[in-house]
């Protein structure tokens, strides 16, 4: 049994869904997975409110969910699924790659849908996203900086990283 039965069939993602890391296309790439996931009766694992008690709880946060057919297993296939969907949907999408390397081992997609919301979202206002990654490269490390140098070096890795595409394509503007 566990992720591996037989009668399981994937839902698998509409390949035109795609990001290409731009926080202007981010919004329609957010409402493509979205409407992706309701129709395949998994929007559950988008839900904030499921993710708040996710993030809270654990595996646990399908007790706190109104479908009760959803069990520990039906959750983890549907969790690496989003993992999964993520990861073929943000092929063009350097942000989305740290996001998923962080999150690679567990294959967890509710945690990387989660961080790329919280990234790219910014409800959709592009210069909110801007001035956040302005002030995040313009940051100066200190030891209490939360996961240490390393952390500190691949979070401004990613921002430059973002800015120079933005830049690159001619899409920022001071």
């Amino acid at each position: 049994k566990g992720l591996c039965k037989n009668d399981y069939k994937p839902h698998l993602i509409d390949p035109k869904i795609q990001w290409d890391g731009n926080l202007e296309t981010f919004m329609i790439y957010k409402e493509g997975v979205e409407s992706h996931y309701a129709q395949v009766h998994k929007s559950y694992l988008l839900d904030p409110t499921f993710q708040k008690a996710y993030l809270r709880l654990g595996i646990n946060a399908i007790n706190t969910c109104k479908d009760k057919t959803i069990t520990d297993i039906v959750f983890a296939r549907d969790n690496q699924g989003l993992y999964g969907a993520i990861q073929r949907t943000t092929l063009k999408a350097p942000s989305a790659k740290s996001i998923l390397k962080k999150y690679k081992n567990e294959n967890d997609g509710v945690r990387v849908w989660i961080e790329l919301c919280k990234r790219n979202d910014s409800d959709g206002n592009i210069m909110l996203r801007r001035i956040k990654l302005r002030t995040i490269v313009n940051k100066s490390y200190d030891s209490n900086y939360p996961g240490g140098l390393a952390k500190y070096a691949q979070d401004t890795e990613s921002v430059v990283s973002e800015l120079a595409w933005d830049l690159n394509e001619g899409t920022y503007q001071n």
